[in-house]
């Protein structure tokens, strides 16, 4: 099981770069979409949970509150 900080990669060039517990993404982190879409933020059980920017190809930002993987809340 992953736990603390490190880096994994899926086949289709998706990574994450962040904080491990009990191997979910948990804690801080960045995760890459293959398409080039960034989110960076807090995790909680491999879900985006917390405070977060989600970043767009064509450049629109999102910079707020997360809950179960969606915007929510102030933002």
């Amino acid at each position: 099981m992953k736990s603390g900080k490190g880096n994994l990669t899926w086949a289709d060039s998706s990574s994450y770069k962040g904080q491990f517990v009990k191997s979910n993404l948990e804690g801080m982190g960045t995760y890459k979409w293959a398409d080039g879409r960034e989110f960076t933020g807090e995790y909680k059980n491999n879900v985006m949970e917390g405070h977060g920017r989600f970043t767009w190809l064509d450049g629109r930002v999102y910079e707020g509150q997360y809950l179960n993987d969606k915007k929510h809340g102030v933002g």
